[in-house]
């Protein structure tokens, strides 16, 4: 090996030493400034035009409370009851085949009542009681679709007749959420 070469190559290291060193030392120098003085970042102010405003969303429902449902009953004993959760799992059954893949949450005891809690894959909530009572709740407008899915499920668990006769009964409608308003309601700033 050459002497040439070799300090040639000392020279490098020792270059390429001092400048990592270099670049260390200005990168901690920063850090330490920085540190000892925060760096203060103000916020722009809005533009007149941008400012967003109290965002509106709506929210689309459907209630019905009718004892013709298959599931519902009223002041029954255990057995009742859990020949009623059957009927309830599977006309859920029946509502899945034709809206949407359902989510089973839980059950809640409200007073004297069981609600059965579920959602729906693509978005929505429904809510059902052994009573005898369907709530659903959607950010989409997918009322007259799962209000078909209802009708199906009672049609093949009933009569054509019957599921009619609950059909009547569906209230369905539209509200405007303010997220802002609801927010300040439930205490929330």
């Amino acid at each position: 090996m050459n002497h040439k070469h070799t300090k040639h190559r000392k020279m490098r290291f020792r270059h390429l030493r001092k400048r990592v060193s270099h670049v260390v030392h200005r990168a901690l120098a920063k850090k330490v400034h920085h540190a000892a003085h925060p760096i203060k970042h103000e916020s722009k102010p809005a533009k007149p035009g941008k400012a967003k405003e109290n965002p509106v969303q709506k929210s689309y429902y459907l209630k019905v409370h009718s004892r013709r449902l298959p599931f519902a009953v009223e002041r029954a004993n255990f057995e009742k009851i859990v020949k009623c959760e059957k009927l309830l799992e599977e006309f859920v059954r029946f509502v899945e085949k034709k809206f949407d893949v359902i989510w089973y949450i839980g059950a809640d005891y409200l007073e004297d009542d069981i609600y059965e809690r579920f959602m729906f894959h693509n978005g929505g909530f429904m809510e059902i009681s052994l009573n005898g009572t369907i709530r659903c709740f959607f950010a989409k407008d997918k009322i007259e679709k799962i209000r078909k899915a209802i009708h199906y499920a009672n049609r093949r668990m009933q009569s054509e007749h019957l599921a009619n006769m609950v059909d009547r009964e569906i209230k369905t409608g539209q509200k405007l959420i303010s997220i802002k308003d609801s927010l300040f309601k439930e205490g929330i700033k």
